[in-house]
Parts: C-alpha cells; structure tokens; sequence
C-alpha cells in the first residue's frame, strides 16, 4: 500500500477495526470493476459484496435536456440478487452535475 512520506500526502492513523471497513469497501468496489469489465455479474466475487455500481451518461443528445441545464447524470445503483438467483437494483440515486 502506497505511502504518505514523499508524496505530500498526510499521514492518517485509523484504529484497526476501521481499516478492515475500509478494506472491505475498497474490495466491494474493485468486485465492481471487475463485473463491468468482465460483464459478468455473477463472478465469486461480485455475489460475494452487495455491489454497488457508479456510472455517468450524458443525456443531452437522447432526452433534449433544456438549455442551461447539465445534462450529465450520476448513477449510483446496489445491486442484489434475489432468491430465485435474478440480479436486482433495490436502490438507485441519479445526480445531476455530479460527474
């Protein structure tokens, strides 16, 4: 893991219960990565961490945003799979301008 010393980063201590969290989310994260780049969302794992996927469109050309508005949206949607084995997004949040 890259270091602060050198680079003019801050030096930051966490108690070690919450480096484990964060490990945990960095790992969720790259299962993502990986599911989009791989397109497959049924990898170890991607069942493994509830992912959650980030993306950005710019919807302007499709939809005829009105002018003076930001038609770049961010998406962020959990992605669940249900009983029945069927890939799910219980949630998702859409921000403009946020790209």
């Amino acid at each position: 893991m890259p270091t602060a010393s050198g680079s003019g980063r801050p030096e930051i201590e966490l108690p070690k219960s919450f480096e484990v969290d964060l490990n945990d989310g960095r790992e969720e994260l790259r299962a993502g990565y990986a599911a989009v780049i791989e397109a497959n969302l049924d990898s170890e794992a991607m069942t493994y961490y509830r992912c959650v996927l980030f993306y950005c469109v710019d919807e302007g050309k499709v939809t005829g945003t009105p002018e003076g508005t930001d038609s770049r949206l961010h998406y962020r949607m959990r992605l669940g799979r249900t009983e029945q084995g069927v890939w799910k997004t219980p949630t998702g949040e859409t921000e403009r301008n946020a790209c």
